[in-house]
């Protein structure tokens, strides 16, 4: 046993070699017990806790990690990381033993994911979802070496706005190709009102005002593994009344009076994400249009409105972000006219 007498303080402290995830031999030193009890149990706790970091698999530990986190976040949260862990994370990792995961090892696997034809933001989203875990092993298994932390992120820390727009031309062409009346509509509220596509697929008819020609924002729908689930916006700031064009409004309209009975509380768009990704890429090829993502609309909605001088407060209330930053921090790189807008207002003043 390492256990020790320290006759000068008249202590016992505990002393033991180990070998650490990368078959180093370590040296363990902890002093100041009053016991030779509380000593020897600090001991077998240290010992327990490196036969866990060292038997225990990836698998295992993610399974783990994956329990605790699920009573600690948004279901919608859980199932995406989830989902990104099953595709790029643990087909890689999932048999190694925790001890045998060496830096050189986790670059090899970014490497991997660099090859592909990823964004780096999604990227680094990959790789910060396992750094998660790795913590996570710090935190209770007692990992002394994190081969995460040696390894580093993939790419640069400073994150790059990675997004295309259209412009309302882009759009026009676009809309005028759509022929069903659903996805027509369906596209229009995207880029005419910047919705998540989440939030999208959620609108119910009862969440269209006909007489304020405002629509109310009060869900979302997430992807997971079994499929969609609908449930209340991530932050409370998503939860949103905006006011939708009034052409816009009478479109919708005349698609609802289309149906011979109709749920209010049925959804607007009963179809899934992919659908309305697939239409999105087919008619931009056919009109030899740039290539954007859904998400993509949302941009093109807000840097719209910025480059008409729309107050940005107004615009960040609209977009549900958290706060005026978010936006800033987004969109500021759109607005490069804001100087010279400045500018004129400036040289306007005279006495």
């Amino acid at each position: 046993m390492g256990v020790y007498k320290d006759t000068e303080r008249g202590t016992w402290f505990v002393q033991l070699w180990y070998k650490d995830i990368f078959g180093n031999n370590r040296k363990k030193k902890k002093r100041g017990f009053k016991r030779q009890s509380d000593a020897k149990k600090w001991e077998v706790e240290f010992i327990n806790s490196l036969s866990l970091t060292s038997d225990i698999t990836f698998g295992n530990l993610y399974k783990e990690f994956i329990a605790d986190f699920k009573v600690r976040a948004r279901t919608s949260t859980v199932e995406t990381r989830k989902l990104i862990v099953y595709k790029h994370i643990l087909p890689f990792f999932e048999n190694f033993k925790i001890r045998d995961i060496t830096p050189k090892i986790i670059r090899e696997w970014q490497n991997m994911l660099l090859n592909q034809n990823y964004s780096l933001n999604y990227l680094r989203t990959i790789s910060q979802l396992l750094s998660s875990i790795f913590k996570y092993a710090e935190k209770f298994y007692n990992l002394k070496n994190n081969p995460y932390k040696i390894s580093g992120p993939i790419g640069s820390t400073e994150r790059k706005k990675e997004f295309n727009i259209w412009t309302e031309e882009d759009f026009s062409i676009f809309i005028k190709d759509i022929k069903e009346p659903v996805f027509s509509i369906a596209f229009k509220i995207l880029f005419l009102c910047g919705l998540r596509v989440g939030e999208l697929l959620a609108l119910t008819f009862e969440d269209i005002n006909f007489e304020t020609n405002e629509i109310d924002i009060n869900k979302t729908i997430s992807r997971d593994i079994t499929g969609t689930t609908v449930a209340p916006p991530k932050t409370k700031n998503s939860i949103r009344t905006i006011y939708c064009p009034e052409d816009l409004v009478k479109e919708i309209e005349n698609y609802k009076t289309s149906f011979y009975e109709f749920d209010e509380k049925e959804r607007l768009f009963p179809f899934s994400y992919d659908a309305l990704r697939r239409r999105l890429v087919s008619i931009s090829k056919k009109c030899d249009l740039k290539q954007i993502r859904i998400h993509d609309f949302r941009h093109s909605h807000a840097s719209y409105l910025l480059y008409k001088k729309v107050d940005i407060a107004a615009v960040s209330k609209r977009l549900g972000h958290k706060n005026i930053k978010v936006t800033l921090e987004t969109y500021a790189h759109l607005i490069p006219k804001s100087n010279d807008y400045l500018q004129e207002v400036l040289d306007d003043i005279c006495f």
